[in-house]
């Protein structure tokens, strides 16, 4: 295992700082005897609305700050048991043949400084002989990994969910620090009981370097540890999350001084110039997930009966219903949808945009109205077309969407040419990323579906 700088008073204070929203609110915690203890003690502070407890055995635990000398005491003290308890551990040999065999296909991967257990040849298999199950030998893994991580990736401000930086290469992992032996793994494992039980939860590749990561169903495209520690905001600097408070919350900060960063609002970064979504957790804690083009489905039928997040609706610019699409969405969400067009839309909405109502009866939980321009009507500038799907996925996202039925925009009345329309909407759809997982373009004749269909490809799949 390479050699990393002790934990000390300096280096807990400085992973402090380094993670506050507002650094002037750090102070450390004092607890003589805790520090004092060099096997299994340690160095505490606090910062915002947060408790960190940083072990000399590189371990590290954050709370929300009880407020009170005693009750940080108490939080110090609890640490420090199992901090002890994890030493008693230590001291105990394990043998590999005890463990299950997603926490031995975890330890081979980190021996042989691969990136997943999928990388492991011969693949290695569980006690019923078959082969492993590598998400959750892989869920094990990122959980050693961060059991692992270097102290110096600490002090240098690595967040609780990040992870020991490492360098890529096509045929996975290589970490730049020199690998770990089998017995310096195992003694990780016997630090951390739930590295020696069956995981509970599964890993998957992150979007944008396949490194395992977890994130559970609902958070199916979150990065993995090291990707985590590197979005950048708009204006380029490195950004990091927390919550506001015990209740949840979300609020972004610079890294590089504490200062408050509009990805409060905008939610929107960077990772290696790809674009991502920084968010509160839905359980606490910070996600930030790849932003994907959707998977796109091609629908013959009534858009009316998609059951759906949300149903796009081919608007006029007026807002308060129409023909077409539009007339037919109206009558099947009821008077709702209308009435929420008014309040909403008092002045209507441009061509090229788009904006969200209630759904009323329809069976989604949202109509998004978005303008297409009327090529009848000598509208024919097809960045306008383009627009409405690229900010009707915005608007999907700013509503928490996940998955959209669209009609061929401008299609209809507007007599927008078929092909081109439908040229337009899966060339947009695929080129934008978003956090909607799929999207349902539904045909409202043959002559659309197969104008859809040809502008898919094979890469599309069909309903009927």
């Amino acid at each position: 295992m390479p050699d990393t700088p002790p934990v000390t008073r300096a280096t807990t204070l400085a992973l402090a700082i380094a993670q506050a929203a507002d650094p002037t609110t750090v102070r450390e915690v004092e607890h003589p005897a805790f520090a004092g203890d060099a096997e299994a003690g340690g160095f505490a502070a606090r910062y915002d609305q947060t408790l960190l407890v940083c072990g000399v055995d590189g371990g590290r635990s954050w709370s929300v700050d009880p407020c009170t000398d005693e009750g940080r005491r108490a939080a110090i003290e609890a640490y420090w048991r199992v901090a002890r308890r994890r030493r008693e551990r230590e001291r105990t040999a394990i043998d590999p043949a005890s463990l299950p065999a997603t926490t031995r296909a975890a330890v081979d991967v980190v021996v042989a400084g691969l990136r997943s257990a999928a990388d492991l040849h011969p693949v290695p298999l569980d006690e019923a002989g078959e082969p492993v199950d590598v998400a959750r030998a892989d869920a094990t893994l990122v959980l050693l990994r961060r059991a692992m991580r270097p102290t110096a990736a600490v002090a240098a401000g690595a967040s609780r969910d990040g992870g020991a930086s490492t360098t890529r290469t096509p045929d996975g992992e290589r970490p730049t620090a020199r690998r770990p032996t089998q017995a310096q793994v195992l003694r990780a494992v016997a630090r951390h009981e739930v590295l020696a039980q069956e995981p509970t939860s599964t890993a998957h590749p992150c979007p944008l370097c396949a490194t395992p990561a977890l994130g559970g169903p609902r958070y199916d495209r979150a990065v993995c540890d090291d990707c985590h520690e590197r979005p950048r905001c708009v204006h380029g600097r490195a950004v990091g999350g927390a919550n506001t408070g015990l209740g949840g919350g979300f609020v972004a900060h610079h890294r590089d001084d504490g200062s408050a960063c509009e990805t409060t609002q905008t939610h929107r970064v960077w990772i290696d110039g790809h674009p991502c979504h920084m968010d509160e957790a839905r359980f606490g804690g910070v996600v930030v997930e790849a932003l994907l083009p959707p998977a796109i489905t091609l629908v013959r039928g009534d858009i009316t009966r998609e059951a759906v997040d949300a149903v796009v609706n081919a608007a006029n610019t007026a807002m308060r219903g129409g023909g077409g699409v539009d007339g037919a969405i109206h009558r099947a969400g009821g008077p709702a949808v209308l009435a929420d067009c008014i309040a909403r839309f008092p002045r209507g909405l441009a061509v090229g945009d788009a904006g969200w109502t209630t759904a009323g009866d329809l069976p989604a939980h949202r109509v998004i109205h978005t303008v297409g321009p009327s090529w009848a009507a000598g509208e024919r500038d097809r960045a306008l077309l383009v627009s409405c799907y690229r900010r009707s996925l915005e608007v999907a996202d700013e509503i928490g969407s996940r998955t959209l039925a669209f009609p061929l925009i401008s299609a209809g009345v507007y007599a927008w040419p078929l092909a081109d329309a439908a040229a337009a909407a899966v060339e947009t759809l695929r080129a934008t990323p978003s956090r909607v997982r799929e999207v349902r373009i539904v045909a409202f004749s043959d002559e659309a579906a197969v104008a859809v269909g040809r502008a898919l490809g094979a890469g599309g799949a069909a309903e009927g």
